[in-house]
């Protein structure tokens, strides 16, 4: 179950990045995590190549579904995303998504990743733009618009994201689509309530909210989530 705060008719999901979580204690954050209402999480798989990082892994992904009743969204910082497709379906990975400019056949990406039965996205780093992608509006299940460089935690939120995320909710509104618009790097109080203010339905959390705060996992989750809703009143779905 991951906790859903329900507001004038829309959801506002926080997806844990297991990439910021203390890595030789994986296993208590999860459960910390899952405790506090979070089991939506969000993974990096990187190949070393377009990023230069290495992360967790498919082996990984597979562990935890065995272990926990929990939803997988891989987001794939990779040379070759379309050689991970079938993998990633066997791993029971739910969100599948990709980075615009790795691929010249988007289209066929897309329906690639749909046709195994998981949601599809699109990824746009900091020097994309957003209206390269509204053709593709119609049929990508959500779009991951990256407000730091792809590749390492710890950065700064970069404000050109700000700009995406209004694009893509009048875009969505005009043309009466469906699709989520998701934010991932950097995200603090400050920039969440805004990101929230803008249309964002999902948030990828890190380093700067749910991970290496001075409170145990539990209680930082508790603690940002209530500073970005306020009064709001929670929801366990």
């Amino acid at each position: 179950m991951h906790i859903r705060l329900k507001r004038e008719g829309w959801i506002m999901v926080y997806l844990p990045s297991l990439s910021c979580a203390d890595l030789l204690n994986l296993e208590a954050d999860v459960k910390e995590l899952i405790r506090a209402g979070h089991s939506l999480f969000h993974i990096d798989l990187m190949d070393g190549h377009y990023v230069p990082n290495l992360c967790l892994n498919l082996d990984f992904v597979r562990a935890l579904k065995e272990r926990f009743d929990c939803t997988i969204d891989v987001h794939l910082m990779v040379e070759d995303p379309f050689s991970y497709v079938q993998a990633c379906a066997d791993a029971q990975v739910d969100y599948l998504s990709f980075h615009f400019d790795a691929v010249y056949h988007p289209y066929r990406l897309l329906t690639q990743i749909q046709s195994c039965g998981m949601k599809a996205g699109i990824v746009l780093n900091p020097g994309n733009r957003p209206e390269d992608i509204a053709d593709l509006a119609k049929i990508m299940d959500y779009c991951l618009i990256m407000s730091v460089e792809p590749g390492f935690y710890g950065q700064k939120f970069m404000d050109v994201a700000y700009k995406k995320i209004q694009y893509l909710d009048i875009l969505r509104k005009r043309e009466n689509l469906h699709f989520q618009i998701s934010v991932d790097g950097g995200i603090d109080v400050e920039s969440g309530k805004k990101c929230k203010l803008l249309g964002a339905d999902m948030m990828v959390m890190g380093v700067f909210s749910f991970f290496h705060q001075k409170l145990p996992v539990y209680d930082a989750c508790r603690e940002y989530v209530e500073k970005i809703e306020g009064d709001q009143l929670w929801k366990h779905n």
